[in-house]
């Protein structure tokens, strides 16, 4: 899928912008990790991983197979100058040159949804987490009243049908049902589910010590 990064970038920094401190805020209270190392998986412009920055002291590297919103989110660590804390990296996610059991938390939000291969990613996600890491990876927009203010941006935009689209399509019972089949495949047994209208669709990992 060719996704306009400028469109998108824009579209993060001023209709999703409220959303991603709150599901920062969801991850660091479900998996309680504030430091080490992060990836920020299939991040676009990655508004996530620099939420988890800023509510956390964790190292983040940023990883889109998008070269333009690679180049989008260098240019942000540069004027932020947090060089010293984050790296960006253009790769797919199931071929990107992490070192095995390296990895303290890997996240990422939307872009499951897209990955082609499923059982691989998993599969090399969980091979890079250290002992005792997490992933959680899915898609939402925090809380009802963030998807409400949402979907009224959509709708003054006149695109409120074909965003609600997405949102059925993507965190539907299928799509649900897609991502456990994925972790299942890539031999991963123990894992939970936050799915609700309000939260959306979320897949929980902690790999065992």
């Amino acid at each position: 899928m060719t996704i306009d990064a400028k469109k998108f970038d824009h579209l993060a920094k001023t209709v999703f912008a409220p959303v991603y401190p709150v599901i920062a805020t969801q991850i660091i209270e479900t998996t309680n990790v504030r430091e080490g190392s992060c990836l920020d998986v299939g991040c676009g412009p990655g508004d996530l991983g620099f939420a988890l920055l800023q509510q956390t002291d964790l190292a983040v590297g940023f990883v889109d197979s998008s070269a333009d919103m690679v180049s989008r989110v260098a240019a942000t660590i540069d004027s932020r100058q947090l060089q010293h804390r984050c790296h960006a990296m253009c790769s797919d996610v199931a071929q990107m040159e992490v070192a095995p059991n390296s990895v303290d938390l890997i996240v990422s939000r939307g872009s499951v949804f897209f990955w082609e291969d499923l059982h691989q990613s998993f599969s090399h996600l969980y091979q890079v987490l250290k002992p005792g890491g997490w992933m959680y990876i899915g898609g939402g927009f925090g809380d009802q009243q963030l998807l409400d203010q949402v979907i009224c941006a959509f709708k003054e935009r006149g695109e409120e049908d074909t965003f609600r689209d997405r949102i059925r399509c993507n965190l539907s019972d299928t799509s649900r049902k897609r991502l456990t089949h994925g972790l299942e495949q890539a031999g991963i047994s123990d894992y939970s589910v936050r799915h609700s209208d309000a939260i959306g669709l979320w897949v929980v990992v902690q790999k065992p010590q």
